[in-house]
């Protein structure tokens, strides 16, 4: 075996130590959701708060996706180019962009206004275009990236393949959100019927908004954690036998 299984296996140890370290990170993200009891609208403190509820649009705070137009509260869009690399070909990402509305978080005891910029949001709800094969862009989404000096046709005439994707939140969507509850700026004091409306959630010591059932959430940070620890051991382990190995010490 070459000295290529060597530094193979330095590369595994690294990896491994750099999943473990984040897997402290998600740890403390953890905490973080299981310590934060969830809350009402209506009884929610100021401070960090864990709500639960449907997506209610706020008059002109809307935002479109890109590439399909569709009205949403906050969009995560991203180009990729088919580029060649020697032999291979491989999809390169070459812009990525965030559009961030305003929307209210509605329950069953009123509404709350949320502000996601700068949100860790975990949504599953995506659509996709490329000009691969036979597949085409839409109109919109050739003058966005006319608009951002991507042109679909390169030197020579040649066509150059794009895949677009864009990630959503929506009007109607059931979220869970864990964020900062402060004083609303956008609400004069005194001038709102519903109290919760003088509020605004927003970022802080962690921003997190997902689509994913109140349990669900829990589940998915706790196997994160799983992952990082768990996975970061074993990989630092095989990278390190690797190494040994190598040196024939095993």
């Amino acid at each position: 075996m070459g000295v290529e299984v060597f530094y193979f296996g330095v590369a595994v140890v690294i990896g491994g130590l750099l999943l473990f370290y984040r897997g402290f990170r998600w740890f403390r993200e953890n905490q973080l959701i299981h310590n934060t009891p969830t809350s009402k609208v209506r009884s929610m403190a100021m401070g960090r708060v864990e709500l639960y509820g449907t997506i209610e649009s706020c008059p002109k705070k809307e935002v479109k996706t890109p590439f399909s137009g569709l009205p949403c509260v906050w969009c995560k869009w991203v180009v990729e180019e088919r580029r060649s690399y020697g032999d291979d070909k491989k999809w390169t990402k070459v812009k990525e962009g965030v559009l961030n509305g305003l929307f209210y978080l509605r329950d069953e005891t009123g509404k709350v206004m949320v502000y996601p910029k700068n949100a860790d949001v975990d949504v599953p709800q995506f659509r996709e275009y490329s000009n691969r094969m036979f597949g085409s862009l839409p109109q919109g989404a050739l003058s966005f990236l006319e608009g951002r000096g991507l042109k679909t046709s390169g030197l020579f005439g040649s066509d150059r393949t794009f895949r677009l994707t864009e990630y959503f939140l929506m009007p109607g969507d059931e979220v869970y959100v864990l964020g900062t509850a402060r004083d609303n700026p956008l609400v004069e004091d005194g001038t709102s019927d519903i109290n919760e409306e003088d509020i605004i959630v927003c970022g802080g010591e962690f921003f997190y908004i997902s689509r994913r059932p109140l349990k669900d959430v829990h589940e998915y940070h706790a196997a994160k954690v799983i992952t990082g620890f768990g996975g970061g051991i074993l990989l630092t382990l095989a990278g390190v036998y690797l190494m040994l190995y190598y040196l024939g010490i095993v």
